[in-house]
């Protein structure tokens, strides 16, 4: 919509709120070693298989808390079943390591704290979690894709949001950040939340950095 015209709001808003909060703690997220491998080429399949192990676990309990509390206020207008990244993982772990890829990856510590959390997480903490996930999938992951496809062509169900448009999405999903009607203690959970989501989500890629032993 071009009309009508009217200046940048400098009220500050929830996703403007999360964005300026986690700046740092995405940067330290893209400085890991995991992710310039990804980049250059040299990352192992197997170690890249462990980091998708490791989301499979942290998405399923995930989705499943965002199920649990779908009549939220604070969630109920999300599209979460369009966004929803556990069938996909499975499908990409498959094509990478064969239908019994479960036998080839370990459960690693950082998956199973990240789980805890979400798995004790109220409405409101499981925002904060989804929006570092989600909008990760719907913005960075995309260029991601493009260095996943050039060494399992196959694996790239995970950066796939069939019916979806990342990028009007991700444009949307701030949208309906920024309609909630939270009070500022709420806000601040939200807030403080996609601090730690981040952190943890950091701790699975250095995780999945170190020596991963090769599929027997």
């Amino acid at each position: 919509m071009l009309h009508p015209v009217s200046l940048p709001s400098t009220v500050p808003t929830l996703s403007v709120d999360l964005r300026d909060a986690t700046r740092e703690a995405h940067r330290a997220a893209e400085r890991c070693r995991f992710l310039r491998r990804l980049l250059r080429g040299d990352l192992p399949v197997r170690n890249y298989a462990a980091y998708l192990a490791a989301l499979l676990r942290v998405y399923t309990a995930l989705e499943a808390g965002l199920a649990g509390h779908h009549g939220h206020p604070a969630l109920a207008r999300f599209p979460w079943s369009a966004l929803r990244r556990s069938d996909a993982l499975a499908h990409d772990l498959a094509a990478l390591l064969g239908r019994d890829w479960h036998l080839h990856v370990e459960r690693d510590r950082s998956a199973s704290a990240y789980v805890a959390r979400l798995t004790a997480a109220d409405p409101l903490r499981l925002l904060a979690h989804a929006y570092v996930r989600y909008l990760g999938d719907l913005s960075g992951g995309q260029l991601l894709r493009e260095h996943v496809a050039r060494f399992a062509p196959d694996a790239v169900a995970f950066y796939t949001f069939d019916g979806l448009d990342p990028a009007a999405e991700r444009f949307v999903f701030r949208a309906r950040l920024d309609e909630l009607e939270l009070g500022p203690r709420e806000e601040a959970a939200v807030v403080e939340e996609a601090v730690v989501a981040f952190e943890m989500n950091t701790a699975l890629l250095v995780a999945a950095d170190t020596d991963v032993p090769a599929p027997s």
